[in-house]
């Protein structure tokens, strides 16, 4: 994982893997939006649920959803968002 040196608002890695897990809400664009974001060397497919992350990651993810389909799938992925989220 990459460290940063910056201070930035974290997030735990178990949000980060839910906005991840939530572009299969969108279909097979799923990773055509992943391989178009840079997540500054973190590596999605290896987030600790209990360690912290940049809220960025998060933030990208949104950043493409909103300007590829809108407000409404943005809104609508945030409404979802609890059906992804394994609270044990």
């Amino acid at each position: 994982m990459k460290k940063n040196n910056t201070l930035e608002t974290q997030i735990k890695g178990l949000i980060a893997i839910s906005s991840v897990n939530q572009l299969d809400l969108l279909g097979n664009v799923k990773n055509d939006i992943l391989n178009s974001i840079d997540f500054g060397g973190y590596d999605l497919k290896n987030i600790d649920p209990k360690k912290y992350y940049p809220r960025s990651i998060r933030g990208k993810i949104h950043e493409q959803v909103l300007q590829r389909f809108g407000e409404s799938a943005l809104f609508y992925l945030g409404f979802k968002q609890f059906d992804f989220i394994d609270f044990k």
